[in-house]
């Protein structure tokens, strides 16, 4: 499913050549994750506990705890609370899909902010770019961390800005940036370009 997202463009062989490598490669990584998640040593459930704590309303930021601390802002806690009502090895596996799900997306998003609607892009350009942009993308899934979540409020933010829907473009990367500064760099760049309800 995640990978017809990105391919529907191409021709039907290259389309399914191309869906079945990607299968193999996200069954294999689910499979190394579910060991991992079964050993409790997932991002997103070490936080477990403390997530549980911050919808609670404790102060998990004073002490360093036994099992860490939850590196993100409370309300990135109260995102992800949801998953940790379910049992642990759902739970990850959960966020696990709903990642792969955003990845493709903004891997798809970026393709056509890149190169535009009315163009295609080739088999060989697709898989360079699968390639590339792989190893990042598999180890924030390996990890259960929450790069990939940034990465989609970013690249939201710049498909709505790209549909002249300014305050969503602005308020989905605000919230990006609020979880980490990075895409606050985005920030000077409207304002040099005189985007001032994005900026807002």
């Amino acid at each position: 499913m995640s990978t017809a997202l990105i391919t529907n463009e191409l021709p039907a062989s290259s389309r399914r050549w191309l869906i079945a490598t990607a299968g193999l490669v996200l069954t294999v990584a689910a499979g190394i994750y579910a060991f991992k998640a079964a050993e409790n040593a997932s991002a997103i459930l070490r936080w477990r506990d403390l997530i549980q704590s911050v919808a609670r309303g404790e102060n998990v930021y004073n002490e360093w705890t036994k099992d860490g601390s939850f590196p993100y802002p409370p309300y990135a806690g109260l995102m992800l609370w949801p998953l940790t009502l379910l049992p642990p090895l759902v739970a990850g596996l959960t966020w696990f899909v709903v990642k792969v799900c955003m990845a493709a997306l903004s891997v798809r998003w970026s393709i056509r902010l890149a190169h535009g609607d009315e163009q295609k892009l080739s088999l060989t350009a697709l898989a360079a770019l699968l390639i590339l942009a792989g190893r990042p993308l598999l180890s924030d899934l390996g990890h259960g961390n929450i790069n990939i979540l940034i990465l989609f409020l970013t690249t939201a933010g710049l498909v709505a800005f790209r549909n002249r829907r300014d305050w969503l473009a602005g308020g989905a990367i605000a919230l990006a940036a609020a979880i980490t500064l990075t895409p606050g760099l985005f920030v000077p760049y409207f304002a040099y370009k005189r985007q001032w309800r994005v900026v807002a």
